[in-house]
C-alpha cells in the first residue's frame, strides 16, 4: 500500500512548505491517552523457535537505530517465535508487546483476492468477466478501462486502471482535511476521465483502485458489504480473535491498536499520525487497505489460505501463476529474495504511519511477519524497516 507517496510529493519545494505548516497545525490528538492492553498476551512458552535469542537481538538493534517499535513473527520447521521490542507509544513509554494490532496497508489486498476467489469457487463471478458486468454504466465509462478490465485483471494489476493514490487533488484534499470521509464512488471520481496506463492487459502497474474496484464488485455480487463477508468467511472461520476490518464493533480503534509515527522532516523527529490514520482507515481507504491484526493473527491468516482451509489448491495455482510473467499474483506479490530458500509468496504494506510484511517461503516452509509504528517514503526512520525485513530474513535463513 502506498497511500500517499510523500517522497514524491515532497519535490515541489511550496508543497513541501504547505504539508509542514499542515503537519503543525493539524496534528492535534490526546498523546498522553493511554494504550489499551492488547486482548491477548502472548505465552512466552511458545517460542520454541532455537534463534530467539538472535532474533530478539535484532529487533532490539533496530530500535535502538530508530524504528519506534517492531514485532516479528516466524514460524518454521524447526520452533515459533513471536517478539517485539521498543514501544507502542512513544509519548508514554509503553512497551510494544507480541500482540499489540497493527495497520495492514496492502497486507489486506491479499484477504480481498482471497474472498474473490471464494466467490469464484461458488461460481458467483469469474476471473476473466469484464468488471462492467458487476459496475454500474456512470462508473465504468467514465473510466479508463473501465468497459475492457476483467477481474482477473483488477487482481495482478495489470488493468491499467489509473491509481486515484498517485492523483495530485486527491492527495491535497486529505492533507488538507484528513478527517473528512471520502466514500469509493468519489474517489473514483479523482480518475473519471483520466487516460488509463495502457491497454488492459498489456502492461503492469501496481494501482489501488484495482482494489477499491474489487470490494465494490463483491458488495453487488453479494448483496451486502463484502467486509461482512470476510468477517464470517475469514475471521470468525478462522477464530482470529485479533484482526479486524469494517464490520467488527471496535473497528478502528480496537483494543491494544499501537501509536503511529512518521519521520516528515527526515532528521529522526516522530510525528504522531494516530488520528490521521485512524481516520484514513475509518472513512477512506476500502479494499486496498484497512485492516488491523496482531502478527500472529496475519500469520495464522497467510498459512490458512497455503493449507487451503479458505481456498483449494486450483484456486491457489490460479493466485499464483502470474508470478511467471509479473511481480505480482492474484492478491499476492512474488518476492524475490537473497535468502537462497526460493519465492517469498505474500504481501508487503506501507503507508504513512506504518509498515508490514507478511511473506510465505514454500520451499522452506517458513512464515514471517515483521510490523512496525513508524510509516516508509519519507525519512530516514521509515527507510529502516525493509533493512530490517532483510536482515530478518537472514536471521532465519542463514
Amino acid at each position: 500500500m502506498k497511500i500517499l507517496d510523500i517522497k514524491a510529493f515532497f519535490k515541489a519545494p511550496f508543497l513541501l512548505a504547505m504539508c509542514i505548516a499542515f503537519i503543525q497545525f493539524a496534528c492535534k490528538l490526546d498523546v498522553n491517552q493511554p494504550v489499551e492492553p492488547p486482548p491477548n498476551s502472548w505465552d512466552e512458552s511458545l517460542n520454541t523457535h532455537p534463534k530467539g535469542a538472535a532474533f530478539q537481538k535484532l529487533l532490539d538493534e533496530y530500535v535502538k537505530r530508530g524504528l519506534p517499535g517492531v514485532v516479528m513473527f516466524v514460524k518454521s520447521p524447526v520452533g515459533i517465535w513471536n517478539g517485539a521490542a521498543g514501544y507502542a507509544k512513544l509519548e508514554t513509554k509503553e512497551l510494544m508487546t507480541p500482540t499489540n494490532l497493527h495497520y495492514s496497508d496492502s497486507m489486506a489486498k491479499t484477504y480481498i483476492g482471497t474472498a474473490i476467489m471464494m466467490l469464484v469457487e461458488e461460481g458467483k463471478i469469474e476471473l476473466d468477466a469484464k468488471i462492467n458486468q458487476f459496475l454500474p454504466r456512470n462508473i465504468c465509462d467514465n473510466i479508463g478501462n473501465g468497459n475492457e478490465a476483467t477481474l482477473r485483471q483488477l487482481l495482478n494489476h495489470t488493468s491499467g486502471i489509473k491509481d486515484y493514490d498517485e492523483d495530485i487533488t486527491f492527495r491535497l484534499d486529505f492533507l488538507n482535511d484528513p478527517f473528512r470521509p471520502i466514500p469509493p464512488e468519489k474517489l473514483l471520481e479523482y480518475i473519471y476521465g483520466e487516460s488509463p496506463y495502457f491497454p488492459a492487459g498489456r502492461g503492469h502497474q501496481y494501482s489501488d483502485t484495482n482494489y477499491l474496484l474489487l470490494a465494490m464488485i463483491m458488495d453487488r455480487v453479494l448483496g451486502e458489504s463484502h467486509a461482512k463477508f470476510i468477517s464470517e468467511r475469514i475471521i470468525r472461520h478462522l477464530g482470529l480473535e485479533n484482526t479486524y476490518y469494517k464490520n467488527e464493533p471496535a473497528y478502528p480503534k480496537p483494543p491494544g491498536l499501537v501509536n503511529v509515527y512518521v519521520d516528515f522532516r527526515g532528521n529522526g523527529q516522530l510525528t504522531n499520525w494516530s488520528a490521521e490514520q485512524n481516520a484514513l482507515y475509518e472513512g477512506i481507504l476500502v479494499g486496498s487497505a484497512g485492516f488491523i491484526a496482531s502478527s500472529y493473527d496475519y500469520a495464522r491468516f497467510l498459512e490458512a489460505l497455503f493449507n487451503e482451509e479458505l481456498v483449494s489448491q486450483a484456486s491457489l495455482d490460479e493466485m499464483t501463476n502470474g508470478f511467471k510473467n509479473s511481480e505480482h499474483g492474484l492478491g499476492l506479490e512474488f518476492c524475490p529474495r537473497s535468502t537462497g530458500c526460493g519465492k517469498a509468496m505474500g504481501h508487503s504494506g506501507g503507508g504513512l504511519g506504518s509498515q508490514s510484511d507478511m511473506y510465505y517461503y514454500p520451499d522452506a516452509n517458513t512464515y514471517i511477519v515483521c510490523l512496525t509504528n513508524v510509516g516508509g517514503y519519507v525519512g530516514k526512520v521509515g527507510d529502516l524497516f525493509d533493512e530490517f525485513y532483510y536482515a530478518a530474513e537472514d536471521a532465519v535463513f542463514k
